[in-house]
């Protein structure tokens, strides 16, 4: 029988990685017995490779973010088009205040292009005057200011208005209100099926289709 090759240390560090960050896991999971178990049961010598502590996930994210973004700066820099930014507030499952920027571009390949620039904790009010602090640092950091277009948004009281950056212009985002509608006919249906006719037979709503074509 063949033995196992060598384990090359970051992979298995890189794939776990990729594995909580696409599936919400808590960085601790890589400590967890019943994990290393898994793994172990696929090849032993793996398990030696991974790290035991969440700490060691976070150190680990933030090193490869950092990596990765010079390339993202390079891509963005050959854009077609100019750097569109979409963005939203909304609360972590451990109670943060997070801030996700967005850019959307054309390529030099004339692809339709989107990345996550970055996740920036608002530990300040949710003014619409701190949010756009926190994305001008952001796109001074990528080196897009004089490539910039239009800005996306919720519509939320405290979305940024003309005064915070400047020139630019802004959108409030009417699929965001569709969808939020969408959601709440579900919530009422999931309602009906449940508690008043459990037997119901009600036609099916597709957010996600929704969500693509608009």
């Amino acid at each position: 029988m063949n033995q196992p090759r060598g384990i090359d240390v970051k992979a298995p560090r890189k794939v776990v990685i990729k594995w909580i960050i696409d599936r919400r896991h808590a960085f601790n999971e890589v400590g967890a017995e019943s994990f290393r178990n898994i793994i172990a049961a696929i090849n032993k010598a793996a398990v030696n490779k991974l790290p035991h502590s969440g700490n060691t996930i976070l150190a680990d994210i933030l090193r490869y973010f950092k990596e990765a973004k010079p390339l993202i700066a390079e891509l963005l820099s050959t854009a077609r088009s100019r750097i569109h930014l979409s963005f939203d507030l909304y609360t972590s499952p451990n109670c943060k205040a997070l801030l996700a920027i967005t850019a959307h571009w054309t390529s030099a390949e004339y692809k339709a292009e989107a990345t996550l620039l970055a996740i920036r904790e608002l530990k300040e009010e949710h003014t619409g005057e701190n949010i756009a602090q926190w994305i001008h640092i952001v796109v001074k950091e990528y080196g897009v200011m004089d490539k910039l277009g239009y800005f996306v948004m919720d519509n939320a009281g405290n979305r940024l208005g003309k005064r915070a950056l400047g020139q630019y212009e802004f959108f409030a985002c009417s699929i965001h209100i569709m969808l939020l509608s969408l959601r709440s006919m579900h919530d009422v249906r999931y309602m009906y099926r449940s508690f008043v006719n459990p037997s119901a037979r009600l036609p099916s709503l597709n957010t996600t289709s929704f969500s693509l074509q608009a």
